[in-house]
């Protein structure tokens, strides 16, 4: 049975049981081969916590996506879910790539740029209990 026709009794069959059985024998598998590929021809893994964890968000993600695939347009199957995979995994990159950046491990100053070391030095500091409540005491005429 091909892509297109294995999501289109997916999407038709009524029965839970006879969903789960499609989707395990027919669509899980292309779609992880699909992941799998799409992250290694890319090199979409680099930023990711572990390959496994970004190939099966993807996989997840491409599973919640079946329901919007519409056999009637004319489309490929793989081709739409090829460029729905692709697209999400490049969103993913670009949002770790910038957490990564907006993040500074105070573990790590060596690793800190001068731009950095400067904001850190222009934070406050959180106040010591003791001078805290000694502020408290003053306010409160104590």
């Amino acid at each position: 049975m091909g892509w297109n026709a294995a999501i289109v009794e997916y999407q038709n069959a009524t029965e839970q049981k006879k969903r789960e059985q499609i989707y395990v024998t027919e669509i899980f598998p292309a779609f992880e081969k699909l992941v799998e590929n799409l992250i290694n021809i890319h090199k979409f893994s680099g930023l990711y916590d572990s390959y496994d964890d970004l190939k099966n968000d993807c996989v997840t993600f491409l599973f919640e996506q079946i329901r919007k695939f519409d056999n009637s347009r004319g489309t490929n199957a793989f081709s739409y879910f090829n460029i729905i995979a692709k697209n999400w995994l490049i969103i993913r990159t670009k949002q770790k790539s910038t957490r990564i950046k907006r993040n500074v491990s105070l573990d790590d100053i060596d690793g800190m740029s001068a731009r950095e070391m400067k904001i850190m030095e222009e934070r406050n500091v959180v106040p010591s209990q003791e001078t805290m409540i000694e502020s408290a005491n003053f306010v409160n005429g104590l």
